[in-house]
């Protein structure tokens, strides 16, 4: 019995090393499968997809360093300081939701999170800015 064990251990460790090897990664890494090109060809389900070309896509706005990597248009720097006082912007640029779903997200953290209401003002900016970036639909 324990010689059929440890056969079956021994091709499983023999089966992993050969898996390793053939992607050509250096031994003790592991792949990072969220990678763009994924080094073990698998689609990354999280990557971005295209925007219908009849809307502006990122690619058409410059990315600023200053504003941590947003798209530089209207709004965004009313964007960048007031959703960065409670978290990061890839907490945010990283969703693609509906324009409806962005609204109530507004609202939920208002009243379930704690934000500041910012005022109506600010709302329209804001939301304005995440529609038009982070929307599923465009």
């Amino acid at each position: 019995m324990k010689q059929i064990l440890c056969g079956t251990l021994g091709a499983v460790v023999l089966a992993g090393t050969l898996s390793v090897t053939s992607l050509n990664i250096e031994a003790n890494t592991v792949p990072n499968p969220m990678a763009i090109p994924n080094p073990m060809g698998i689609p990354n389900p999280m990557a971005p997809t295209q925007s219908n070309a009849a809307n502006p896509t990122e690619s058409e706005y410059e990315i600023s360093a200053e504003f941590g990597g947003l798209p530089v248009s209207e709004g965004v720097d009313t964007t960048y300081y007031l959703c960065t006082a409670c978290h990061s912007v890839q907490t945010f640029a990283q969703l693609r939701v509906t324009d409806e779903r962005w609204d109530y997200l507004w609202d939920w953290m208002i009243k379930e999170q704690g934000m500041a209401d910012y005022g109506e003002e600010n709302k329209e900016i804001i939301l304005s800015y995440v529609k038009r970036h982070f929307s599923s639909e465009r």
